[in-house]
């Protein structure tokens, strides 16, 4: 995307669209409500964006370990992104055990890649 600044500036978006396609998933479950599980690295930029889009009721998890500490505040509304450059195996194994801990979990439809 390339936006015109007044001062005739272009700035150019050069934002992955996977990337901008998580950021604009939490901003709609946010505004259900909804609490959000990041999957993803800590430090890492793609991590530290979309967790900064919002205040409040987001957890960032990276380990096995991370998802069994992990509280919130109501389970039936919570749902979960993953950073894009995460490896299927990586996300796969924080899945599986987000969905045994937290039932009602939701994550992104089946067409964006999530298979469990």
């Amino acid at each position: 995307m390339i936006i015109m600044l007044s001062s005739g500036l272009k700035v150019f978006d050069a934002t992955c669209p996977l990337v901008t396609k998580v950021h604009v998933e939490v901003a709609n479950l946010r505004n259900q409500a909804r609490e959000v599980v990041m999957i993803g690295h800590k430090g890492h930029p793609e991590v530290e964006e979309t967790m900064g889009q919002s205040p409040e009721g987001m957890y960032l998890v990276d380990t096995v370990e991370d998802v069994a500490r992990l509280q919130v505040r109501d389970p039936a509304q919570l749902s979960f992104v993953t950073q894009t450059t995460l490896s299927v195996d990586d996300s796969w194994l924080l899945i599986a055990r987000l969905k045994v801990q937290f039932p009602q979990v939701q994550g992104p439809k089946k067409a964006d890649g999530y298979l469990i």
